[in-house]
Order: structure tokens, then sequence, then C-alpha cells
């Protein structure tokens, strides 16, 4: 068996898990993107002093009003947090979607590549096995062509 071929496979293996573990990640923040983009909808609609439940972890939240609709909190790098209008969190929120669904499409087109190289691998060194089993079952002085 063609050792270089079985590293190969061995490493595309490799490479495609770690662009699984990347498309599962953006999946996470997609789904974050989702809803931010529910929440800012319903920020729209709400007015002041409205009463809310602000999540502070995995399903607990805290009450509280809302006393600022013109001015969203948020990070821009880092730890870097800045005031923003709705509309133009609204715009950062669609522009972040759009740079995750690009990278996903990336993603995938890679996988698309690297299951493809797989197959191509897998077939020479299935062809590979059946010469050398064919090869030993006759002799090496049988007169058949291999």
């Amino acid at each position: 068996m063609d050792q270089s071929k079985m590293l190969q496979l061995e490493m595309l293996k490799e490479q495609g898990q770690q662009l699984s573990q990347q498309k599962s990640q953006i999946s996470m923040q997609l789904q974050e993107i989702e809803y931010s983009k529910n929440t800012i909808a319903d920020l729209k609609n709400a007015k002041k002093d409205t009463e809310l439940m602000i999540p502070i972890g995995t399903g607990m939240y805290v009450k509280g009003k809302i006393t600022n609709l013109s001015d969203i909190i948020t990070t821009i790098g880092g730890s870097v947090a800045v005031g923003k209008s709705l509309s133009e969190v609204d715009a950062i929120i669609k522009e972040r979607e759009s740079q995750m669904l690009d990278l996903e499409k990336q993603i995938n087109i890679e996988l698309e590549k690297l299951d493809a190289e797989g197959r191509a691998l897998v077939s020479e060194l299935q062809k590979d096995e059946s010469k050398t089993a064919g090869s030993a079952a006759c002799g090496s002085n049988c007169g058949h062509k291999h």
C-alpha cells in the first residue's frame, strides 16, 4: 500500500475536520446574528420605559427598562465599545451576516474539493491494492501482464 497516498488521505481528513469545526463556529455566529437581528427589530418598535428581560447567561434574565434607544453600545474590535444608533447597529449586523455567509460558502467549496480529492485517493489506493493482490495470487513468473 502506498504510504504517501495514505499520508495524503490522512492530511485531507484532518483538513476536513478543521474546516468542519470552522463551519460549526460560523453556524453558531449566524445564530447569534439572527438573534441580534430579531432583537433590533423588536427594539425599533419599543418605547422608552418598556420593561424587558435582559439575558445575563443561559436561561437567566434580569428585568430592566429601556431608557435610551438612540445609543446602542457595540464592540468594534478587541475590548473597544462605542455607541451607535439602531440603524447603524442594524447595518453592522447585516455586514457581519454577509461576511459569515461568504465564509460559509468558501468553506463549503473547500470541503467539496477535499471530498473529491479524498475519493480520488481512495480509488487510487483500491486500484493499487487490487493490482498487488492480483500479482500475489499469480506469482511473479506467471506470464500475465500486471
